[in-house]
């Protein structure tokens, strides 16, 4: 987990983080609205070639 320093505060965040993997952009969107649902926030997403497949990095503050 990283630890991020909050602008004019002593206290520190403190995130986890997910994957999601998907071939079909559809899918992979629909999947993306129920994890931000969930208070994933979306930091990366690429899109790999070899394995025709998207690959997306969220994140959300730990509960």
């Amino acid at each position: 987990m990283e630890q991020v320093k909050t602008q004019g505060d002593d206290t520190l965040q403190k995130w986890e983080y997910t994957s999601a993997r998907h071939s079909d952009p559809v899918s992979l969107a629909e999947l993306l609205n129920k994890l931000g649902q969930a208070g994933w926030e979306l930091v990366t997403c690429t899109y790999t070639e070899s394995y025709f497949s998207y690959t997306c990095l969220l994140k959300r503050p730990v509960r």
